[in-house]
């Protein structure tokens, strides 16, 4: 379905902007335009206008990468106009580093009750309870942030 979608948009543009009315018409420089197309101009979601992300312009592109390598396998081009065409490089995205004192709340959250700051992790390969593997879980899934583990800043304990 999602090929669908992009190969639609790469048909109308292709008519609407290049006049290309046959296969045998598609550039490279067509193709390239499309990218630069999608980049700028907001798609259509619903009733309002929203930018596409990287992500989707790197989805339609490989779409169109897939169709013009399958016009080729079945002859309908002799040149693949994709294969100039880069894909669009995707943001690496960026690693929230840990506050000390975010790390020091993670860990009292996954001591004993007894038990304060480093004293909680006590193996000596440094492995980590089944509480603190989940607390962990839930600092990567609240993005790095360690107060998704507090309630109104208090570390809660659980039993391991």
């Amino acid at each position: 379905m999602q090929h669908r979608t992009s190969l639609s948009h790469l048909s109308k543009f292709l008519e609407t902007q290049h006049k290309v009315m046959h296969l045998s018409m598609i550039e490279a420089l067509h193709l390239h335009a499309w990218l630069v197309f999608l980049a700028k101009e907001p798609g259509i979601r619903g009733k309002s206008r929203i930018p596409r992300t990287t992500h989707t312009c790197r989805w339609y592109a490989q779409s169109m990468h897939a169709f013009c390598n399958w016009l080729m396998a079945e002859q309908y081009l002799e040149e693949n106009p994709a294969e100039r065409v880069e894909l669009p490089k995707l943001e690496k995205p960026l690693i929230r580093i840990i506050e000390f004192e975010e790390f020091e709340k993670l860990l009292a959250a996954c001591a004993a009750p007894q038990e304060k700051g480093f004293s909680a992790v006590r193996t000596s390969r440094f492995t980590v309870s089944r509480c603190c593997s989940s607390a962990c879980a839930v600092v990567l899934a609240s993005r790095g942030s360690a107060s998704a583990l507090t309630s109104s800043g208090t570390p809660s304990r659980c039993a391991t």
